[in-house]
């Protein structure tokens, strides 16, 4: 199950999230733009320390998600 959530999370979500209104406030909290900064290949839009905390939650959400569901992570 946690591999469904992150392929769910990392290619769905900011896939629907680029074409909803409001995508550029959107894009700011998926993975690509935090990512992109911090290799400093694209402007800054956010504090370092957030874009960390960003991609951090985004590595421990699947894994939240699985373990909450009741399934064993290893």
């Amino acid at each position: 199950m946690a591999i469904s959530v992150l392929v769910v999370l990392m290619v769905l979500v900011p896939f629907a999230g680029r074409m909803l209104p409001g995508a550029e406030v959107a894009n700011r909290i998926l993975p690509g733009r935090p990512a992109l900064q911090l290799i400093e290949q694209m402007p800054d839009v956010m504090p370092d320390t957030a874009a960390f905390a960003v991609l951090g939650a985004w590595a421990v959400a699947p894994l939240l998600v699985a373990v909450l569901a009741g399934e064993r992570v290893s």
